[in-house]
């Protein structure tokens, strides 16, 4: 991720870095003077207060510089920094050593130029690899913010949109189905089955307010997604008759797995509408549900007319199967597979796998 803006390091904690390294210089000069002189006097210590702030004054134009060289290409710049880097040294050398003979009358330090200007030398190149490395951590700390930002606001956006799916889906309930339901509800009055009309208007009357009641959350638990759709199918058997049988298998233990909410319903619904209303014989639904331990299986199968009778040609689902696979990924990014899938000799199978955890940001 890259970003148009000026990256600065932090005021407060490089002047602390700064103070830190001309203090290790004054120690360091100060040794160097106890070794080589066994009585440092007062001025010796002068001396180095005086190479110590400027020095801190000398680095400046590396400061600075480095704000307008921040866009310039690698190589000039490398090599804006080492001449800035060895011409400010010579000049702070220059200016220490005349003020030296100031602060130590008696001492002549010009024989030995060469030491003290390398010595110069490596104190700048230590101060610049210093600031470029706190500057680039500086950097890297900053984009790693970034990245994390871009990530939780597309976390929060990818949430928001399954949200705004799940609300759609919550009024996407097949008219169809419940159009044939009411029709079949009518014949029952109509031939005073009068306990089986009660039972399908109570079927009907439960599915209704579990989708229009209030706004699902976005993670259920397991026993409820298979409870509703237990409610589904046995409202489409009152209404098939023995034209739909269905199984629900589940080991208890995963019963509790969270799963995003609404995720079975596109799956009977499709099964009831493609397998059962495509063909007169008997049709059977299978919902079987396994897991292992970091993974659950949810597996809709049933034996009807199958993807070519159907329409569902190469294996392509539907709308509401698409939503499936839409939600799966906004939820689980790749960590779910969906899998569509025809039977043998005849009927459709979808399996689902995901893992037993949701993200955080979705529980």
């Amino acid at each position: 991720m890259q970003t148009d803006q000026p990256v600065k390091v932090a005021l407060i904690p490089w002047l602390a870095i700064e103070l830190l390294f001309w203090l290790a210089f004054s120690l360091v000069s100060f040794v160097a003077l106890t070794l080589f002189y066994s009585q440092p006097t007062p001025n010796h210590v002068l001396n180095i207060l005086f190479e110590a702030v400027s020095g801190a004054m000398f680095v400046r134009p590396l400061l600075w510089g480095a704000v307008h060289m921040q866009f310039m290409p690698l190589m000039p710049k490398s090599v804006m920094v080492i001449l800035l880097t060895v011409l400010l040294s010579q000049l702070w050398n220059l200016l220490r050593m005349t003020a030296f003979p100031v602060f130590v009358p008696e001492a002549y330090i010009w024989n030995q130029f060469g030491g003290w200007s390398f010595t110069a030398l490596l104190i700048f190149g230590l101060w610049t690899s210093l600031f470029y490395g706190v500057r680039a951590y500086a950097f890297a700390a900053t984009q790693r913010d970034l990245a994390t930002q871009e990530r939780v606001k597309r976390l929060i956006a990818e949430k928001q949109y399954t949200n705004a799916q799940l609300k759609m889906l919550r009024y996407q309930l097949n008219p169809h189905f419940i159009f044939n339901t009411l029709n079949s509800l009518n014949a029952l009055i109509a031939t005073r089955r009068t306990e089986d009309a009660r039972a399908m208007v109570t079927g009907l009357s439960d599915l209704l307010r579990l989708s229009l009641e209030r706004d699902p959350p976005l993670i259920n638990s397991l026993k409820d997604e298979l409870e509703n759709a237990r409610r589904y199918l046995t409202l489409a058997q009152m209404r098939f008759l023995d034209r739909l049988d269905f199984t629900i298998e589940a080991d208890d233990q995963l019963l509790t797995t969270p799963v995003p909410s609404l995720i079975l319903q596109p799956l009977v619904e499709n099964a009831v509408r493609h397998g059962v209303e495509g063909q007169k014989s008997p049709c059977r639904i299978g919902i079987l549900v396994t897991g292992l331990d970091s993974e659950l299986v949810i597996t809709v199968r049933d034996d009807g007319p199958g993807l070519a009778e159907t329409g569902q040609r190469s294996g392509r689902p539907g709308l509401g199967l698409e939503n499936v696979k839409t939600r799966l990924k906004s939820v689980y990014g790749d960590g779910a597979v969906f899998r569509l899938s025809q039977r043998t000799p005849k009927g459709v199978e979808v399996v689902i796998s995901v893992p037993r955890q949701v993200p955080e940001l979705f529980t």
